[in-house]
């Protein structure tokens, strides 16, 4: 009894040692998905965020998602294929997909879209404690989307919190003539700014990326269709001159066929480019 009763003393005794000595160690986070939240009053104003495993304030950056649709329509589940595709490869990001106030004629897209991103940036950097996130950021949109991310890379981040930027499919110069002299594109980038014409043309290279480059630009990718009816390849070579004379690092795919309708290896291609220029750019 009196033996007994001295093993259980003694593992007391070590037990509660060793206690002691171990030191606290930080748990672990599980991954985490919130879908709609809310950074403005209108009802457009939502993003969804999706937050990695094992994430940390001081590690995890976060790639931002802009749809398309001409400015006037689309939405953020546009874009759940490039959530996939990052979460597959790429499982250390945190991901934000947005959506932002649709433009019409009485609501020209500019500076509203802009104003947008620029308040989610804002949401999601007042929440980096809590979603335990880096507000550090790469952007990735397409189409109109594109021409946002661009954009807003270039012209607005001024704390420089943009680290990489890429374009699917973007138009980065509205002084191109094939865009001032046709009456479609005219009618179709009224919803931009109020006057679409040469005579507005410094507002027009306002809001073209290619006019907004500098030597500050975070590194850029691009992916362009060399047949693409809505995007001229004037379009990618007109930003990628002013990324050269700026000395950015950028890089360039042209894929054969339309807009964004290219085959299964390019969209493989897009693939396995990308997440390596996010790799190596965020």
């Amino acid at each position: 009894m009196r033996v007994i009763l001295l093993i259980c003393t003694l593992s007391f005794f070590f037990s509660c040692s060793s206690d002691e000595n171990e030191k606290p160690t930080t748990p672990m986070l599980e991954a985490a998905s919130f879908i709609d939240i809310s950074y403005g009053e209108n009802d457009m104003q939502k993003y969804d965020v999706y937050l990695p495993a094992n994430r940390t304030s001081t590690s995890t950056k976060v790639v931002v998602l802009v749809h398309g649709g001409g400015w006037i329509e689309g939405d953020k589940s546009d874009m759940n294929g490039y959530v996939q595709l990052i979460q597959q490869r790429n499982k250390d990001y945190a991901i934000v997909n947005i959506n932002y106030v649709l433009a019409d004629e009485n609501n020209k897209a500019y500076p509203n879209q802009i104003q947008d991103i620029q308040a989610v940036i804002d949401d999601i950097k007042s929440k980096s404690s809590e979603y335990q996130i880096q507000p550090k950021f790469g952007f990735i949109g397409v189409s109109a989307g594109a021409h946002l991310s661009l954009l807003y890379s270039y012209a607005f981040d001024t704390e420089q919190n943009v680290e990489m930027v890429c374009s699917v499919v973007g138009p980065t110069d509205f002084t191109d003539s094939a865009y001032l002299e046709s009456t479609q594109f005219r009618d179709a980038f009224s919803v931009l700014v109020d006057d679409f014409s040469i005579e507005n043309r410094t507002q027009l290279e306002e809001i073209s990326p290619s006019y907004q480059v500098s030597s500050t630009s975070p590194p850029t990718i691009l992916f362009y269709g060399n047949a693409d009816p809505l995007i001229p390849n004037f379009q990618h070579q007109s930003l990628k001159t002013s990324l050269e004379n700026a000395n950015t690092i950028h890089a360039v795919t042209i894929f054969n066929g339309g807009h964004g309708d290219w085959d299964t290896p390019s969209y493989l291609e897009l693939d396995a480019t990308l997440n390596t220029f996010l790799d190596t750019h965020l």
